[in-house]
């Protein structure tokens, strides 16, 4: 496991797989639309009443077009972002940035309140109990090592491999597809930084007000950039209480292989969707502009529904993958033409990640398939 943890890995060693979640909060939505319990092109607050934006709809949630990517309280501490019932009424009373539809922002962590906001509505059940009853098989043996609604108590720490930053020496020899997405990163780091300029902005921008307003004010924007902000460090996940709380979009907890179990019995049993819902999420729906692709993994995937999509060629055909990848490496991708699920996990997080990309050299190799940049950056 590493330096920070020197233990062996095991089957059920639990890994925080970020952003990878966001791909089973998808499958609860989509199934939500398969059984006919949802439409994507109807209004979110058709089913959850209390949302008050009536021209977002389901298929803008998933689409990272709702305008709510940086819907964060101004009062917002990280405790504020771990409760989930308070960010789900958060999310029903704030107003969106832009109108629905107009933009694709990665919705870094407001994706998990609003697609579980959706399914709690729909099924009047909490929405890891639900995704629970669908992802799990009832005639198998094997025990899924999924977490999706935080850490159950019983979970010793021994279970859980601790996150630690890997700073690799980027210097040297490097052949002209490292350079290349070395170049990427390096733009990715300047539009952030153009990001939190903007944020420092926002903060000065309250001095100028009166005296009476501007303590008080003030206080509200570092708050809500603190809470934020230390989200953004991933370190704080070790942190049990952040590891225990409610946030799907950038906590669950999994084993590499629970992770392809469940999309391989999605391609190969049509368990929890169908191959038309598969087909139908894989379409394009937007692609991520601007600075927020700083804050997502794989920005060169074009977004489904729900779901990162790559292009592949498998045995001289165009093929579509869907899944998702997660900060530092861990990544679950499903090609359906090819029968094949493969998922990664890692505690030790590299913009980087040459172990995984060598690994899934071998895998694709193996199946027949010719592997887009977008996957093996």
């Amino acid at each position: 496991l590493g330096s920070a943890n020197p233990r062996p890995v095991t089957p059920s060693t639990l890994f925080n797989i970020f952003s990878v979640g966001k791909a089973y909060l998808t499958i609860g939505i989509l199934r939500l639309v398969q059984d006919g319990k949802v439409r994507l092109d109807e209004p979110v607050a058709t089913y959850w009443p209390e949302f008050g934006k009536k021209d977002i709809t389901v298929r803008h949630v998933l689409s990272h077009q709702s305008g709510l990517a940086n819907a964060m309280p101004r009062e917002g501490t990280l405790d504020t972002m771990l409760d989930w019932n308070g960010m789900k009424k958060f999310m029903e009373t704030t107003d969106a940035e832009h109108p629905a539809g107009q933009q694709t922002k990665y919705h870094y962590l407001s994706f998990a309140w609003l697609c579980g906001g959706i399914i709690e509505a729909v099924t009047k059940q909490p929405y890891d109990q639900y995704l629970k009853s669908i992802l799990t098989q009832s005639d198998g043996d094997d025990v899924l090592h999924l977490h999706t609604g935080g850490l159950p108590e019983e979970i010793e720490s021994d279970a859980l491999a601790v996150l630690s930053i890997v700073r690799s020496d980027l210097e040297g020899s490097m052949d002209a597809a490292a350079e290349a997405a070395k170049r990427e990163k390096m733009e990715k780091m300047k539009q952030l930084k153009a990001k939190q300029e903007a944020q420092s902005k926002e903060i000065e921008s309250v001095e100028s007000k009166d005296d009476k307003k501007e303590g008080e004010e003030h206080k509200q924007v570092l708050q809500k950039y603190k809470g934020r902000e230390q989200l953004m460090n991933p370190s704080v996940f070790n942190m049990r209480k952040v590891r225990d709380a409610k946030l799907p979009s950038a906590n669950m907890h999994a084993s590499a292989s629970s992770l392809a179990k469940v999309m391989d019995d999605i391609i190969t049993k049509e368990h929890a969707l169908t191959t038309d819902t598969i087909a139908m999420a894989q379409k394009q729906q937007g692609e991520v502009q601007g600075a927020e692709n700083a804050l997502l993994d794989d920005s060169s995937a074009f977004f489904g529904l729900g779901f990162q999509v790559h292009e592949f060629e498998h045995e001289g055909r165009k093929v579509f993958s869907f899944g998702h990848a997660g900060l530092g490496g861990s990544l679950v991708i499903c090609i359906p033409d090819a029968k094949l699920s493969v998922a990664f996990t890692t505690n030790q997080l590299s913009q980087n990640p040459a172990t995984r990309n060598t690994l899934l050299k071998i895998v694709f190799e193996e199946f027949n398939l010719k592997a887009p940049d977008s996957v093996l950056r």
